[in-house]
């Protein structure tokens, strides 16, 4: 383990106002006096301590089963929005005054430990969270726990019981056996589930913060629990029972081993399990690490003094607040606080998010407990080796058969499980293996291909939500952390010698990007807010980001990707398909869209002012991140700046005050060089351009979100052009605008432009910079352009409908193009002349067809006047327009492979319509759908 492992992240630290309001609520539940006395007759009924020769021995009433049976019925009856008789057996400690005294007085009889432990679940069970008391029934627990962690015989006791129950043959065992197997499990998952007593601090005399000590025995209750859970060889027989599933009695607790692994493995990181310093080294390692930033700081203080006795002196920040000594030996004064004003303390906002992260304290404490570290080490090499396989096999059947039994934290704990032994597989590599061949062996359940289904499937379904209420928040982060170690693991099969373990990883990485990875990448970022999340799950978001994006950089070079879109053809009949863009249930004929991949797009999709922001708030705290975090903050702004060309949303007064501290920091030139050289490469772009438009200092102060606004800053406005106004409105050409005269261009499109929007306008419509992108997907179009064409097609109203609008609009100028080549070549050559030549034509190929079906007919000119025709370009044209095929490269007879009766038709309505040809009309731009009255003439391409 190295310090910079260290995970910065939000303490839970209980406010003393919050308090007293949650008990005062509290105080209004309670429990009638009959009631009361009723639960005390149960639990005095059960026995008592009796002294016998100085040694105290509990002794059990006759009755006891009959009084833990009826103990048990109440709390199971009652309610969990009110749990009053738990939080009362919780003040009397029934758990180490009773029920365990119980168990260890009498290790052998069966049925007693049945029932107390079914008591014991009972009251280790969470509490419901809309509970008031939630607080203080969470304090019951962890004494629950310290309990069973401080007395010698219970665990082994309820240990003994489960070994007598696995050793019995399966044909053997009775239903009383499979019930006390699933009543240990569960109790060790529940006490397992119990977290730690965070750190709190009290309020002391003329407003000195001091540590509350009264609990310090309960800050590392699970670091202990899990020496006694080893000790007592619990940790081996979960990983005995998960090695086969096919028993009913061990199948249906797949979920409950799942947890209990993710909680007992919650608090080590895989890196560490393998490092081999020892605990003293990492101790001394954290201690220069904090001597080292208390010289840093020393540095920075002022060291100006007033040789002329003055009794003030002003320091530099430390921790936020600039302070002034009055002398040495009086108080402090803050800056911002008003003399004699009463101090109230702003509480901490809790993750109410529910953050993946452990508890602070027992990450510090498992990371110099060597003893516990190897300890756990040797648990995880059992469940990799033993159990790992059947257990995922056995929870991915209940996901994909969609069991009732699943709840919200399984998919948590299903990535959780597979993201850890992911790390813990490429750090055992690392730190074992002498060759460049990793064995995946023993993880190989992962890289089903249904499995990274199942995950990407679960990601879309959850980025449908439009509420922040209906986020799961802890579930996305679990994911992310999976598919961040599958990216990896997928690298580093890369890098293996063997070309079997090459193959494989191109598998799986033909996989992952047919999906739209950089859309998961981007919606991410909407699930991390500052103050509420902790800052571990924005650094997983970027790793996760980075990693991504590094992959498809390297496996898409040279290559012409294809991406499924998460939009789908639904095939009702044959050769009818409806198109839906949304669909949850999808059907075995279910077929999505595609569109090819472009790097630079995906990556487009990033540079987005909300996730700039993100990544600024990580570069602003570069000092207390990892080394690792600070890399890929850099890599992605350098991206942005050099091969995306958007320095310019850089230009923000917030961000320009990061980047001068960071050039301020006399350290950071020397000790984070990449965050400097950084800071100054943006800097220096920020004042060339401020030569160039002077007024660039007042626009920092706006977010600028738009392309088009943005040219407009950086070109000074010199090269905007402003139209009259029409009725109230601006008139804005679509088109390029070559001239002072301002002279309107027609704007021709491709069948195949008009295909790329509504192939990819769905993939981009959600973005503020939507026709920037599609702009750059194709050539010579601006934004402006593009926004018209959208709106010509009806994009908004699906692609459908923008197909059929597409149709027919091809449709009627195929027939305008037609109608004009007939009118050329009539009055070059005659309309008698060229409408006998065609019919000849076609009169041959009849005489062809009754010889040979369905075979191209080559026409060969014979006579001078045919001869003549066929030479001239307009003549050419014409035939072109009805039908016929020109010579393909290397022929030079012209060709018909249709039915004749199809050119007879189109030629008909040429002769027959008298319809003046008119010029493709221009499509009118309405300047009410946009809220920008300027349009740059040569709009950048940068990809943004």
């Amino acid at each position: 383990m190295e310090a910079e492992e260290e995970e910065s992240q939000i303490l839970e630290v209980s406010h003393e106002q919050e308090d007293e309001e949650e008990e005062e609520k509290f105080e209004e539940l309670q429990l009638d006096p009959k009631e009361v006395n009723d639960l005390l007759f149960l639990v005095q009924s059960l026995g008592c301590t009796k002294t016998v020769g100085n040694i105290e021995t509990y002794v059990k009433s006759t009755e006891c089963i009959e009084f833990l049976k009826e103990l048990y019925k109440l709390l199971r009856n009652e309610n969990p929005d009110s749990p009053l008789k738990r939080l009362e057996l919780g003040e009397w400690n029934v758990v180490e005054s009773d029920l365990l005294k119980l168990l260890i007085s009498y290790p052998e009889d069966r049925q007693l430990a049945f029932y107390t432990i079914i008591v014991l679940v009972s009251l280790t069970e969470k509490p419901y969270k809309g509970f008031t008391g939630i607080a203080k029934y969470t304090e019951y627990l962890q004494n629950y726990k310290l309990s069973f962690i401080t007395s010698k015989e219970a665990v082994k006791v309820i240990i003994n019981h489960l070994a007598e129950c696995l050793s019995k043959p399966i044909e053997v065992r009775n239903e009383q056996h499979d019930q006390m197997l699933e009543l240990i499990t569960y109790l060790f998952r529940n006490l397992l589930s119990i977290p730690d007593k965070t750190p709190q601090f009290i309020k002391a005399t003329k407003g000195v913060a001091i540590y509350n000590t009264r609990d310090d025995s309960m800050k590392d209750l699970q670091r202990r629990f899990l020496h006694k859970l080893s000790d007592e060889s619990s940790l081996d027989a979960f990983v005995y029972m998960c090695q086969d599933f096919t028993p009913t009695s061990i199948g249906k607790l797949n979920l409950c081993f799942l947890e209990i692994f993710c909680h007992a493995l919650a608090s080590f990181k895989p890196k560490a399990m393998w490092n081999k310093d020892d605990g003293v080294s990492l101790l001394q390692s954290l201690r220069e690490k904090a001597l080292q930033q208390e010289r840093e700081r020393n540095r920075e203080l002022s060291t100006r003094h007033s040789k002329f006795g003055s009794s003030y002196k002003m320091t530099r920040a430390m921790d936020g607040v600039s302070l002034i000594y009055h002398n040495p030996f009086k108080e402090k004064i803050e800056l911002n606080k008003i003399p004699g004003q009463s101090s109230r303390s702003k509480p901490q906002r809790k993750d109410n998010m529910n953050s993946l992260t452990a508890n602070k304290n027992l990450q510090e404490l498992a990371r110099v407990d060597k003893i516990l570290i190897n300890k756990m080490k040797n648990f995880a090499n059992d469940v990799l080796e033993h159990c790992f396989a059947p257990l995922l096999e056995s929870i991915f059947t209940e996901f994909y058969k969609e069991s009732q039994r699943l709840e919200d934290y399984d998919i948590t704990n299903y990535f959780i499980f597979q993201a850890f032994f992911i790390e813990y597989v490429r750090y055992k590599h690392y730190f074992e293996s002498k060759t460049l061949d990793i064995d995946v062996t023993p993880i190989c359940g992962i890289f089903q291909k249904m499995n990274f289904e199942y995950f990407y499937r679960n990601m879309i379904l959850e980025f449908k939500k439009t509420s922040r209420k209906e986020f799961k928040t802890r579930e996305v982060h679990a994911s992310i952390k999976f598919c961040t170690q599958y990216l990896y693991i997928i690298r580093d099969m890369q890098g293996s010698a063997s070309d079997t373990t090459k193959r494989n990883a191109q598998i799986l990485l033909q996989t992952v990007y047919y999906r739209e990875m950089s859309i998961l990448c981007r919606k991410s970022f909407e699930y991390w807010r500052a103050g509420i999340n902790d800052k571990e799950f924005l650094e997983d978001i970027v790793e996760f980001t980075h990693i991504t994006f590094k992959l498809l950089d390297d496996y898409s070079k040279g290559k012409a990707l294809t991406v499924r879109t998460e939009r789908v053809l639904k095939t009702k009949k044959p050769n009818d398909d409806e198109e839906n863009e949304e669909m949850d249930e999808e059907p075995e004929d279910t077929k999505y869209q595609e569109r090819q991949l472009n790097f630079n797009i995906e990556f487009s999709l990033l540079i987005d002012a909300d996730i700039i922001s993100k990544y600024m708030f990580l570069l602003q705290r570069y000092k207390d991140a990892r080394e690792e975090v600070n890399s890929w903050v850099v890599a992605f702004i350098r991206k942005v700046v050099n091969e995306c060309e958007a320095d310019w949303i850089f230009f923000q007064l917030e961000y320009l005050q990061i980047f001068d501290e960071i050039l301020n920091d006399r350290l950071a030139q020397i000790r984070y060089k990449d965050i400097y050289d950084l800071s100054l490469t943006i800097v220096e772009k920020f004042f060339v351009l401020f030569k160039k438009n002077t007024l660039l200092p007042v626009e920092a102060l706006f977010r600028v979100k738009e392309k088009k606004i943005k040219n407009m800053i950086i070109s000074n406005y010199e090269d905007e052009d402003v139209y009259e106004l029409q009725n109230g409105m601006v008139d804005i050409d679509i088109g390029d605008i070559e001239d002072e005269d301002k002279v309107r261009q027609k704007v021709k499109w491709t069948k195949e432009e008009d295909m790329i929007l509504i192939e990819n306008y769905g993939t981009f419509k959600d973005m503020s910079s939507v026709y920037d992108l599609l702009a750059n997907l194709i050539e010579g179009k601006t934004p402006m352009q593009i926004m018209k064409r959208t709106k010509f097609l009806k994009l908004d109203k699906g692609v459908e409908k923008a197909r059929q609008i597409l149709q027919g609009a091809y449709t009627d100028e195929t027939f305008r193009n037609l109608f004009q080549d007939a009118k050329d070549v009539f009055e070059k050559h005659g309309k008698t002349t060229v409408i006998q030549e065609i019919h000849k034509i076609l009169d041959d190929y009849s005489e062809f067809l009754k010889l040979f079906t369905n075979e191209e007919f080559a026409i060969v000119p014979i006579e001078e006047e045919t001869f003549g025709l066929f030479s001239d370009q307009m003549f050419c044209n014409f035939l072109l327009a009805l039908g016929f095929c020109q010579p393909r490269q290397g022929e030079w007879c012209w060709r018909l492979n249709v039915n004749p009766q199809e050119i007879l038709q189109k030629l008909n309505e040429v002769t027959s319509n008298e319809t003046q040809i008119d010029d493709e009309e221009e499509e009118q731009y309405n300047p009410q759908t946009s809220q920008n009255l300027f349009m740059t003439k040569n709009p950048e391409s940068a990809n943004v």
